[in-house]
C-alpha cells in the first residue's frame, strides 16, 4: 500500500508542503510539525515510500475557458514565470463549471502538486468555498474574486476599468451607452458594470436598463446582442462590452449590417486580446495589467510552497490602463476628447 503526501498532511494537519519538506530534509521542518508528522506515519500504519532526491515544484493552473484568447495569454505568462523559477506547470481547463472545478480539486489534492493558481468560473455555494478554504495544498486565485474565500486573491481593479471605459465614451459626447455585462455571478461582469453605473451617475446621466445587455463573456453573446440593437433600433451611440470577445462580435455585426464604426456607434472592450490591436477599426479597450498579476500569483504562491506557510488571505489590486486606439469618435457636434 501506498500513502500519499495528502494523506499523510490529512491525518497530521500540516500543509502538504511540509510534509513534502520533512521527507526531503527532516530538519527543514518545526520539531513540532515534524512529531505532528511522525506520529501520522504511525497511526496510518505504511511508510510513505518517497525518493529522497530531491523533487521539482509542480503547480496546478485551473482556467475556464482556454479557447478565450484572454486565458491564452494568462496562461502563456504563468507557465513563463513558473518555468523562470525551475518549476512545473499542469494546466486545467474547466470549461467554465464548477462540477469540473470539484472533480480536479479531489485529483489534484492526491497527488504530487505542490500549489495550486485558480481562475473561478464564477459564483460558488458556501460549501464548494468552505471546500477550497480547507484544502491542504497552497491556492491563490487570479483575477476572479469570490465572497467567503480565505486565500490570497490577485485582482485588476475591474471597477474602476469600467468606470474609465465609460468616462471616456462620456467625454467623447456620447450619452447613450450600451453596456454588454459578462457571465452571470462573475465578479469580473458585475464589478464593471458598477463602474459603468458609478461613470454615468457621476456625469448626471440617468441609468437606462433598456442598455444593459446579458452576454456570456463569448464572441456569439457579442452577436446577439448587436443584432437586436440593429433590428430593435434601439438608440445608442457607444457600446461598451466586458470583455474584447464580445466587442469584436458586436463590431462584426455592425459592420455587416452597414453601420459605421466609430462615426455612429463607438465601441469599447476590456483586456486588450491581441485581436483587438487587428480587427477593424482597431477596438479601444481596457487593458489589464496581466504580466503583473501573473508575476504577483506565481510568486506568493511560490513563497507559500518554500516557506511551508500559507499566506494570509491577502487581496492585491492593481490599476488598468485605457488603450485608445480607432473604434471611438468624438460625436459630431458634442465636447470632448
Amino acid at each position: 500500500m501506498r500513502l500519499t503526501l495528502a494523506e499523510i498532511a490529512k491525518r497530521a494537519q500540516v500543509s502538504i508542503a511540509s510534509v513534502s519538506r520533512f521527507y526531503k530534509d527532516r530538519d527543514s521542518v518545526s520539531p513540532e510539525t515534524r512529531q505532528k508528522i511522525e506520529q501520522a506515519v504511525k497511526e496510518l500504519g505504511t511508510p510513505l515510500r518517497v525518493g529522497r532526491k530531491k523533487r521539482s515544484i509542480t503547480i496546478a493552473l485551473l482556467v475556464p475557458d482556454i479557447e478565450n484568447p484572454f486565458f491564452a495569454n494568462l496562461v502563456k505568462n504563468i507557465e513563463l514565470f513558473i518555468s523562470r523559477s525551475g518549476c512545473f506547470l499542469l494546466l486545467c481547463n474547466t470549461s467554465g463549471g464548477p462540477s469540473l472545478e470539484e472533480k480536479y480539486l479531489d485529483l489534484l489534492e492526491g497527488h504530487h502538486v505542490d500549489g495550486i493558481i485558480f481562475v473561478p468560473s464564477g459564483r460558488w455555494d458556501e460549501s464548494f468555498v468552505e471546500k477550497i478554504n480547507r484544502v491542504l495544498l497552497p491556492v491563490v486565485v487570479l483575477d476572479r474574486a469570490v465572497e467567503g474565500l480565505r486565500v490570497p486573491l490577485v485582482l485588476c481593479d475591474n471597477e474602476e476599468g469600467g468606470r474609465m471605459a465609460t468616462e471616456y465614451l462620456l467625454r467623447l459626447g456620447r450619452k447613450k451607452i450600451a453596456f454588454i455585462s459578462g457571465k452571470k455571478g462573475v465578479s469580473t461582469s458585475w464589478e464593471r458594470l458598477i463602474g459603468y453605473r458609478r461613470a454615468l451617475e457621476e456625469n448626471g446621466i440617468g441609468l437606462r436598463k433598456e442598455l444593459i445587455f446579458e452576454g456570456d463573456f463569448t464572441f456569439q453573446s457579442g452577436v446577439e446582442v448587436a443584432k437586436h440593437i440593429v433590428d430593435n433600433r434601439v438608440e445608442v451611440d457607444a457600446i461598451f462590452a466586458a470583455n474584447d470577445f464580445m466587442a469584436l462580435g458586436a463590431i462584426d455585426v455592425l459592420k455587416k449590417r452597414g453601420v459605421k464604426i466609430p462615426e455612429d456607434i463607438s465601441v469599447v472592450g476590456y483586456d486588450d486580446i491581441w485581436l483587438s490591436r487587428i480587427c477593424e477599426p482597431s477596438l479601444t479597450t481596457v487593458r489589464q495589467p496581466i504580466f503583473e498579476m501573473c508575476e504577483s500569483a506565481v510568486g506568493i504562491l511560490l513563497r507559500s510552497i518554500r516557506s511551508g506557510k500559507v499566506d494570509s488571505p491577502q487581496r492585491l489590486v492593481l490599476k488598468p490602463e485605457l488603450v485608445v486606439r480607432e473604434s471611438c469618435l468624438r460625436l459630431s457636434g458634442k465636447g470632448g476628447d
